[in-house]
């Protein structure tokens, strides 16, 4: 499933550890990780990095069926994700409602990202 190109250690570790079903987030820097859930934060100062720019990572080394953002999500951000998920199967819920579907994620990848909802939820 994982490709090669993440240089980051524990998110490596993470999307070798992943398999079919397994569901991963990639959260902005407003998003309430669950408790128990393993969290991977990358957040270096408000918008750095941006959540688009941890998904193209990400989505270029993993494979993944399915995506689900958040209904709410900022609109400019979702033209900036939607190039990288066209080829995926794709839901939206409400903040809340992907908020509970996070507490069976393998992991939270956090990110700087401060955009209204910004949260995405990948399947393998």
């Amino acid at each position: 499933m994982i490709k090669s190109g993440i240089r980051n250690g524990e998110i490596s570790k993470h999307m070798s550890l992943i398999g079919e079903g397994d569901v991963i987030v990639i959260s902005g820097c407003r998003f309430s990780v669950p408790e128990g859930v393993k969290l991977v934060d990358l957040a270096v100062t408000d918008n750095l990095p941006k959540l688009d720019e941890v998904l193209r990572v990400i989505t270029e080394n993993c494979t993944f069926s399915e995506s689900t953002v958040a209904h709410e999500m900022d609109n400019h951000l979702k033209e900036e994700i939607e190039p990288l998920i066209h080829d995926l199967k794709n839901n939206e819920l409400t903040y809340r409602q992907l908020q509970v579907v996070a507490k069976n994620a393998r992991v939270v990848i956090r990110t700087g990202d401060m955009s209204e909802a910004g949260v995405i939820v990948l399947r393998v």
